[in-house]
């Protein structure tokens, strides 16, 4: 029986950024309003002097206030600190002085000590909605999202125009992965402030996780008119440009953000995926040894990098580069399973499908390697293992009909052709332009010796594409099989003049040929197709055929002598010989080559066995090779 190869696609993973921005604390109203530009203005130092005069007096608050403001403001966090606490200690219901001493512990990274503070603000005094804000952010910072969303929500409560907190509430609820919600928030933190530009930012990256590209690119796009150098909206909207397939728009966003910044790692690493989707695999390249050179730990660039160098068929490169990956990070799916892709077209397939399984066990629900490491069993023929990674796929994505196709494959090598043709069928029901599902369903249905609907089959096939080589060899094997020579010799005809140089077209053609008793053009085909393939015992052996039914009997000898050269246990090819030997006297020599046979049927079998194989096309796709096997009359005397 013969199928078409199942797919092993390569998937390039194409990386966002990072988490939506954060506008975090909002040191604004009365609190901290007179240290707000306060270290570059020319009056700085007299206002050091003047806290340092309030210093005099030692139960002061306000002054030691003043001067831990001071100290915030040359970045002297810690001495800032001791000025607040001492400012508290002289004052326990000092609002403002636990306020700053929030703001100098929040900056600081000590939440938990933050979150005390501002919690004394709230119970000094609780209509602040700042404070709720603010404090929120630590909780954000903490990943206490509940909490979070409760304090910006008292915030909002307080101050229904407080933009900020629409804002930050909308980035936690991003946070939680409640996109409508976040999408909710962030617009209305823009209609009470339409030049923010973070929240249009923040809002594309939330439409884009919704998959609202057109949306999504509405956003960055506002983004970048508002601020026309930030390179990040340029990268998100190149990212989106991707998502739609308009790659070329994609990488003209990913330039302009290398542009604004070259030492934008994320940029060349975006440019570079859409580089290989266009199948510029030397860009590509370039690009993603430059994300590694500007960041030399950048697992993710290896492990793309890698999956390119298995595209152009580089593989010690691409295991190379996908085993860094994993060095750098051991938990890096994406590394896994390009090694494991690497290996598998090596033909290693034992580690092919031992990455496959690791990349399962970081990412259970991930389709795609459920049916790549189906396809490394198949290879090994393991079918019941690969049924049982397709039927994983379909449970995963039960409109994949790919996983369909290969299952398919799968059953029908197992000799389960009603469940073959059943899958196949339900593959060409979830995608009606699924070429290869009808060639593979005509193949099993030419097994079946169905040819009527084999030839259906392969018809739709050439319709849906008519320069699928694969199909014009099985539709014209089955005419072959009707006896139908001059529609086989038609389609074997067509292959040629899709590819010149394979080899199977001039075979099978030569063997429709033959059948018709036009040994002439038998030989002709074959002897190109041995041009074409000089190893192929079986072609030698056909031809040799073909020149003892003309007479040929010397040349018949030189090209069975020849197959048995190639193969020196093809059993048919010796009893060929004998008989042609027969044909000229040689009666010594005959019973020599019947004596290297002497298990007869046994052999027979194995050469009728050998008498087909698969050429794998580029496309997928498999195409049978029958050659001529006609023993000539073992009787006939010269």
């Amino acid at each position: 029986m013969k199928h078409a190869s199942v797919k092993s696609e390569l998937r390039i993973r194409r990386i966002l950024a990072g988490k939506t921005p954060f506008n975090s604390l909002n040191f604004g109203g009365s609190h901290l309003n007179t240290v707000v530009g306060m270290k570059n203005n020319p009056f700085y130092p007299f206002f050091v002097r003047g806290c340092n005069w309030f210093g005099r007096d030692p139960n002061n608050a306000k002054a030691y206030n003043r001067r831990g403001l001071a100290y915030s403001g040359q970045g002297n966090y810690t001495q800032a600190i001791e000025d607040y606490a001492k400012a508290i200690e002289l004052d326990p219901n000092y609002t403002d002085a636990y306020y700053n001493r929030s703001a100098a512990h929040f900056t600081q990274g000590d939440y938990v000590k933050a979150i005390a503070d501002f919690t004394n603000v709230i119970r000094l005094n609780p209509n602040d909605a700042n404070t709720y804000s603010n404090r929120g952010a630590a909780y954000f910072t903490q990943e206490n999202y509940v909490k979070a969303i409760a304090d910006f929500t008292r915030a909002i409560e307080i101050n229904s125009n407080y933009a900020k907190a629409y804002y930050n509430r909308g980035a936690t609820y991003a946070e939680l992965g409640n996109d409508a919600q976040a999408i909710a928030d962030y617009t209305k933190a823009i209609e009470l402030n339409p030049k923010d530009v973070e929240t249009y930012h923040s809002r594309g990256l939330a439409y884009r996780r919704q998959g609202n590209l057109e949306q999504a690119i509405a956003d960055f796009t506002k983004t970048i008119q508002l601020a026309p150098n930030y390179a990040e909206a340029y990268n998100n909207r190149g990212d989106a440009y991707g998502k739609q397939g308009n790659l070329e728009q994609a990488i003209a966003d990913f330039t302009k953000a290398i542009q604004l910044d070259p030492n934008y790692t994320l940029a060349f690493n975006n440019r570079g995926n859409a580089y290989s989707n266009l199948e510029n695999y030397e860009q590509a390249i370039a690009d993603f040894t430059k994300a590694i050179q500007l960041v030399p730990n950048y697992a993710l660039a290896y492990s793309n990098r890698g999956l390119v160098y298995s595209i152009q068929g580089n593989y010690v490169k691409a295991i190379g580069d996908c085993t860094k990956a994993i060095e750098l990070n051991p938990d890096s799916a994406d590394a896994y399973f390009g090694r494991g892709l690497a290996y598998h077209k090596q033909g290693n397939l034992e580690q092919a499908i031992k990455d496959y399984t690791k990349m399962i066990e970081l990412n259970p629900k991930n389709a795609f390697v459920y049916d790549n490491r189906g396809v490394a069993y198949y290879d090994q023929e393991n079918y019941k293992q690969a049924i049982k990674d397709f039927t994983r796929v379909i449970a995963l994505d039960p409109k994949d009909a790919a996983a369909f196709n290969n299952r398919g494959n799968a059953y029908g090598k197992q000799g389960n052709y009603e469940q073959a043709i059943a899958d196949y069928t339900k593959a060409i029901q979830l995608d009606p332009n699924y070429v290869l599902a009808f060639n593979n369903r005509g193949n099993v249905y030419s097994d079946q010796g169905n040819l009527e609907q084999a030839i259906a089959d392969y018809t739709n096939a050439i319709k849906l594409n008519p320069k699928y080589v694969g199909a014009y060899n099985d539709r014209g094997l089955a005419y072959r099989k009707q006896g139908n020579y001059e529609k086989a010799i038609t389609d074997f005809t067509r292959m040629m003049e899709l590819n010149p140089n394979l080899a199977v077209a001039y075979i099978n053609r030569g063997s429709a040929y033959y059948k018709q008793g036009n040994y002439t053009q038998t030989i002709a085909d074959y002897s190109k197709a041995i041009k074409l393939n000089p190893n192929d015992a079986l072609a030698y052996n056909s031809l040799g055929c073909a020149y003892y039914m003309q007479g040929n009997y010397t040349e018949a000898i030189a090209d069975f002598t020849k197959s048995i050269e190639l193969d020196p246990n093809f059993a048919e090819a010796y009893s060929h010989r004998a008989q042609a030997y027969k044909q000229i006297g040689k009666i010594e020599l005959a019973e020599k080559d019947e004596a290297m046979y002497p298990q007869g049927n046994d052999n027979a079998e194995r050469a009728k066995k050998l008498c087909t194989t698969l050429l794998h096309q580029r496309e997928g796709s498999s195409s049978k090779v029958e050659y001529t096997m006609l023993t000539p009359p073992k009787n006939t005397q010269p």
